[in-house]
């Protein structure tokens, strides 16, 4: 009886920690603490890179694929454009902020038109669905899908 009931433990451990993140890939515990955005932040002539992909219910990170592409997943911003790299395209639109609402829009803008590889068309479908985002001096949080999901970047 015992044994029965460690094996049943033991799947019952393993079960829940393939199940943690249910976009599939490999995923990271993230605290979802709320950001209080600075009052001095801008994204104006800024650059950041992308972390990856949070999904806010499961407290969720999946690192963007592939984690070693330096100029992947880059957006740098200025007065009222923003420019960045997917996987294999580059982008230029026009973006709107709004620091005491914290919405965003991120005009469709041109982009190169090269296949995607990895998480490259994920990130370009999330990146034009964005509504708001959260500033901090290093941490910047872009969130699409009603704010259940948020693209990650850190300050280059």
């Amino acid at each position: 009886m015992k044994k029965h009931f460690l094996l049943f433990t033991a799947i019952l451990l393993l079960f829940g920690s393939f199940s943690a993140c249910k976009k599939g890939g490999q995923c990271e515990p993230i605290d979802i603490y709320p950001i209080i955005n600075n009052p001095q932040a801008t994204l104006v002539n800024t650059k950041w890179k992308l972390v990856g992909f949070v999904d806010v219910a499961e407290k969720c990170l999946k690192n963007a694929e592939p984690t070693d592409c330096e100029q992947c997943y880059t957006l740098t911003f200025y007065a009222d454009t923003l420019f960045g790299k997917t996987t294999t395209n580059s982008l230029q639109a026009l973006y709107k902020a709004d620091y005491e609402t914290t919405d965003i829009q991120i005009f469709d803008g041109i982009m190169t038109e090269v296949g995607e590889n990895a998480d490259g068309y994920r990130y370009s479908d999330a990146l034009f669905s964005v509504r708001s985002f959260s500033l901090q001096e290093k941490e910047l949080r872009l969130y699409y899908n009603d704010n259940k999901e948020f693209l990650l970047f850190k300050l280059q």
